[in-house]
């Protein structure tokens, strides 16, 4: 399979073609199925997500989050997500945003990452203010073996809601 033939399948809307190859791709042309399931937004790549996200590897749940990154909150595949698992994909996706950036961020990070872990946290927060924000939170420093990670994700998602950094 060429990268090609995946962008082929997605223009084409072809998601079950996509989630055929999963099985028979690894690295970039992995990655670039996964994202073009995320943007179609179809249902049916609900429970590929679903799986990928409750992986005990580290690296297989990653790379659902950051596909996941890509996908419209608007869209049919968001919107059957549950509660649960809207969660562990925000918390993965923080956990891989702080595994590419180990030191962390500071304040006023511009970069793609830093502008995730804040955008996270007000995504959180819109959905469930302050408990679902230190649930989130829970999970990640759980998760996150990073010196300092969680300590670092507090100054950074401070100001959002009632959260105080």
């Amino acid at each position: 399979m060429t990268l090609r033939g995946l962008d082929e399948m997605e223009r084409e809307g072809d998601v079950e073609a996509l989630i055929e190859v999963l099985d028979d791709v690894e690295g970039d042309e992995l990655d670039t199925a996964l994202e073009a399931l995320a943007r179609l937004g179809d249902v049916r790549a609900y429970p590929v997500f679903e799986g990928m996200l409750a992986d005990d590897d580290i690296d297989v749940r990653a790379n659902a989050a950051r596909a996941l990154l890509v996908m419209d909150v608007g869209s049919p595949l968001a919107r059957r997500m549950d509660r649960s698992l809207w969660l562990a994909i925000a918390v993965n996706q923080l956990v891989f945003a702080y595994r590419d950036n180990p030191l962390g961020f500071v304040a006023g990070d511009d970069t793609w990452a830093g502008k995730r872990v804040r955008a996270v946290g007000s995504a959180l927060n819109a959905e469930g203010g302050m408990a679902l924000m230190q649930r989130a939170h829970r999970e990640f420093s759980e998760l996150n073996e990073m010196p300092g990670a969680a300590r670092n994700l507090e100054i950074m998602w401070g100001g959002i809601g009632e959260w105080m950094g």
